[in-house]
């Protein structure tokens, strides 16, 4: 049997329940949104509620308790992502350079007598090494122009432009070299020596010197004004000085018709060069951005 409790407790709650919203509300929801700390809300009757009444009625919303991050906060979080971006770029390109020496001290070994080209597989692993560098200077001058001050700028852009050349053409002659030069069908051409073989004088062979002598010192070069102040940044100065300096003057091989000569230019991007990146290594290490290492 049903108590007069029973049947009217529910009636009770629900007047409770409207006594408490109609309190609320005139406590609450009679703020339309005008304050600038006032968060839009899509409710059932298509009013916008201050944040203050979805507080009050338990509506409130991840991003009223998540305050908007700061500049300063930004900044970290790109600089640590530049950083990070840096360091693998001139980690991925002194490890590939270490490994490069290993088919090229192969071929020396292998090597059945002098002026004939290497033995593969050695020839085509050092092919597709250089192949997988030239891409990651690239992302290291990118590195570098991300982290430099606004006034270096148009250096490190400069840096960029030109590294992308020397990646680019070198990446296109050893491509070509790699894929056809081993093509009986195609190395039976009475051109072909003129045009493709990798000894001078032919066209690949002097596109690579105008990659490796011309564009790549450039590109060094323009870096030498954004690395100061610190031991470190000093040092990879002098790295990049010299190996630019180096690299440029293997054209004097082309001037005196001697490839022996252009060897210094070989010094200068495939060993002084990579000593700079191994410092690189720990200078994106670091969490000195380079506005700090002095002026």
């Amino acid at each position: 049997m049903l108590t007069s409790d029973r049947i009217l407790g529910p009636a009770r709650a629900s007047t409770s329940g409207a006594q408490f919203f109609a309190r609320n509300w005139h406590a609450h929801g009679a703020r339309l949104i005008s304050d600038s700390d006032a968060v839009p809300s899509r409710g059932t009757f298509g009013t916008s509620l201050t944040a203050e009444f979805r507080e009050g009625w338990g509506l409130m919303t991840l991003n009223d308790h998540a305050p908007a991050p700061s500049i300063a906060d930004v900044a970290e979080r790109s600089d640590a992502s530049g950083r990070r971006f840096g360091f693998w770029s001139a980690t991925g390109v002194v490890i590939l350079t270490v490994a490069y020496f290993v088919p090229l001290v192969m071929g020396f070994i292998t090597l059945p007598s002098p002026g004939v080209p290497f033995l593969d597989p050695w020839y085509s692993m050092m092919e597709v090494l250089i192949i997988l560098t030239a891409p990651l200077m690239v992302l290291l001058a990118i590195a570098i122009h991300s982290w430099a001050p606004a006034k270096y700028r148009p250096f490190t852009l400069a840096s960029v432009v030109f590294t992308a050349l020397t990646a680019g053409v070198t990446s296109g002659v050893h491509f070509i070299l790699i894929t056809l030069s081993h093509r009986p069908d195609f190395t039976s051409l009475p051109w072909l020596s003129s045009l493709l073989s990798f000894q001078w004088p032919s066209v690949t062979y002097d596109l690579d010197i105008l990659a490796w002598d011309v564009f790549f010192p450039l590109s060094v070069l323009f870096l030498i004004p954004v690395f100061h102040g610190t031991r470190l940044a000093k040092a990879i100065r002098v790295l990049l000085l010299i190996s630019g300096l180096l690299a440029v003057s293997g054209l004097a091989g082309l001037v005196f018709d001697d490839m022996n000569i252009r060897d210094i230019g070989i010094i200068g991007y495939a060993v002084v060069y990579p000593a700079a990146a191994v410092l690189l290594v720990l200078f994106f290490r670091r969490p000195t951005r380079l506005e700090t290492t002095g002026h």
